[in-house]
């Protein structure tokens, strides 16, 4: 088996939703509302529970 590589997350993520999708395990629309959601989670965690170490206090991770 040939092994992958990847320049991103994002090429990662897609792939293993394609593999979700192809295997039969998930539908293209869940998998879509589950990486909006997890984006959702993921931005209100960084707003809310992390907490800086050090760096300027007006930094934010830019959420697509």
């Amino acid at each position: 088996m040939k092994s992958r590589q990847y320049d991103s997350f994002e090429q990662i993520t897609a792939d293993i939703d394609d593999t979700r999708v192809y295997g039969g395990i998930h539908f293209r629309f869940d998998q879509t509302a589950g990486a909006r959601q997890g984006l959702q989670v993921g931005e209100y965690v960084y707003k809310h529970n992390l907490r800086r170490t050090c760096g300027d206090a007006e930094t934010r991770l830019d959420m697509k």
